[in-house]
């Protein structure tokens, strides 16, 4: 079992903003982060083992701590996503590169990691926690050896650019982690092919259409957000939930055949 470990991010100002950092590029630059670990979580388990906490934020600073724990007690994680994310970013910060192994989001992510360095932000540093040589300098250096190093990896990988866009479609799956709290409802869809898990904003549909359908198996109707990295969408907005077995069983058509009409011996050749 994998050691939970901690990545630890770190944006510094420029020096004409007072060298505050502005909270919409700091947000982003976390958000990213977060998602590179998720994609380092499938691609060394195949689905969900971890979940990803705040373990440290600064007042006063854009300083966060990302702490890495496992997602159930039935699923134990055998490599640590922190440490998988960081060997890669100290592999384009050294001149190696990105691995091929590398997931393809991991690699886009940090392809983009330094953008808006100079100009939205003076610098920043991501390393893992208590190991002070994996510390990265995400300035507008890296971010032109992350840029070459994706694009050698695209290349060697023979990516195929995937569709970036939104789109309508249906998914099967089961239906957790329903979350009702403030203005827009979320979940999480667990598909029932591969058991990938794709976060859901719920607005379109009814509180008792949520709560009937939580665990249950679901075809999903919704809007799919996808970003060209993955065949999967980042993100769907549920616009209609049905739940599988509802109108499925053989039950359900118990005398639907009573009254169809049989052919005579003059229809049949």
């Amino acid at each position: 079992m994998a050691k939970n470990e901690q990545i630890e991010l770190k944006l510094f100002g420029l020096k004409g903003e007072g060298e505050d950092v502005r909270a919409n590029v700091f947000a982003k630059k976390l958000s990213q982060l977060i998602k590179a670990l998720k994609a380092a979580d499938r691609q060394s388990h195949g689905n969900k083992t971890f979940d990803y906490f705040i373990s440290d934020l600064e007042y006063g600073s854009a300083f966060a701590a990302v702490a890495e724990r496992p997602y159930s007690t039935k699923k134990f994680p055998k490599t640590s996503s922190v440490l998988v994310v960081q060997d890669v970013a100290v592999s384009v910060r050294d001149g190696r590169g990105i691995p091929k192994e590398t997931s393809p989001t991991i690699a886009s992510v940090l392809s983009m990691f330094g953008r808006g360095a100079d100009k939205a932000f003076s610098h920043g540093e991501i390393g893992v926690k208590g190991q002070p040589d994996t510390v990265v300098r995400v300035d507008k250096f890296f971010e032109k050896k992350a840029e070459r190093a994706f694009r050698e990896y695209k290349a060697s990988s023979n990516i195929v650019n995937l569709f970036e866009g939104v789109a309508y479609g249906t998914f099967d799956g089961e239906l957790k982690e329903v979350d009702l709290r403030g203005t827009v409802a979320s979940a999480k869809l667990i598909l029932n092919v591969g058991g990938r898990e794709l976060d859901c904003t719920c607005n379109s549909v009814t509180v008792e259409n949520l709560k009937d359908a939580l665990d249950q198996r679901v075809t999903v109707s919704a809007l799919a957000h996808y970003n060209g990295n993955d065949r999967l969408p980042e993100q769907i907005e549920i616009r209609r939930i049905d739940r599988l077995g509802d109108a499925g069983s053989l039950m359900n058509w118990r005398g639907g055949f009573d009254h169809l009409p049989y052919p005579s011996s003059e229809d049949i050749w």
